[in-house]
């Protein structure tokens, strides 16, 4: 996880809209699966965290770490 200091004061997040979709077949024990998360890849943040950590006053910052681009994959799977 990487954390980012933003100048920033804390504020509430505005609302968003994450999508995520799959699509599969099965048979004979076997089955395939296209899926995506944040298929309309959605720039937000995931964690925000407000605290001191930096010399000399540890004086209170926003650190925030985006959630994750678009992504897409395929899964083989079978069953015993």
């Amino acid at each position: 996880m990487v954390l980012r200091p933003v100048p920033e004061p804390l504020t509430s997040s505005p609302a968003g809209l994450k999508v995520n979709a799959a699509a599969g077949w099965a048979r004979g024990g076997w089955s395939v699966t296209v899926w995506a998360r944040n298929l309309l890849d959605a720039r937000h943040e995931k964690r925000v965290f407000f605290f001191g950590n930096a010399e000399p006053d540890y004086a209170e910052t926003r650190y925030e770490s985006r959630a994750d681009p678009r992504q897409a994959g395929v899964t083989l799977a079978r069953r015993f």
